[in-house]
């Protein structure tokens, strides 16, 4: 069931046993996983089922740093960032987790082995074939071209699906509104 805040009164009291901060691709997984197990899910997104510039302009503001326009490049709405993601999905590599002494506060308090198993479900969450990304007989057969091997070991071919590009808001917004639990 969808219920917009803007619309209540005051004061207004919204039961739940989980509230899920954000409507995006994490909120919506998270609902979806849980939805079903017997307990009450909110989940609070800032804008509404659509694009709303008002809402959006929430995110206008100075940005300091790595120029990274938060009021072009994030969306609030249902499904959030994904209603505009080009669809690009790629694993970490090992060595995405491993510390780097001439980079500050690098590594991971874990290795690549703990996201393994959830590899396989999130592939299925945004639309695409199963893990094949590093297996170069698998596009060799699917482009009809044959790789380059580099030998040298200093580089190696990376492979990337893309997804329909999945937005999370309308492939899954009627699934959650639908469900009297969330």
């Amino acid at each position: 069931m969808y219920l917009d805040a803007r619309t209540l009164p005051d004061q207004s009291r919204i039961d739940a046993d989980l509230a899920i901060i954000g409507g995006g691709v994490a909120g919506i997984t998270l609902a979806r996983t849980l939805r079903g197990r017997g307990i009450r899910i909110c989940v609070i997104e800032s804008g509404g089922l659509a694009f709303d510039a008002d809402t959006q302009a929430l995110y206008d503001g100075e940005n300091t740093g790595i120029v990274y326009p938060l009021v072009g490049n994030r969306l609030r709405y249902l499904g959030g960032s994904s209603n505009h993601w080009g669809g690009y999905c790629r694993p970490l590599d090992a060595i995405d987790f491993e510390a780097r002494d001439w980079v500050p506060h690098s590594g991971w308090p874990f290795t690549i082995e703990t996201l393994a198993p959830y590899y396989g479900p999130a592939s299925e969450i945004v639309e695409i074939s199963p893990m094949r990304f590093d297996d170069k007989a698998y596009w060799e057969a699917g482009t009809g071209q044959s790789l380059p091997d580099l030998p040298s070991g200093r580089m190696a071919l990376r492979f990337v699906h893309f997804s329909p590009p999945t937005r999370f808001g309308q492939r899954y917004g009627d699934e959650l509104g639908d469900d009297d639990n969330v």
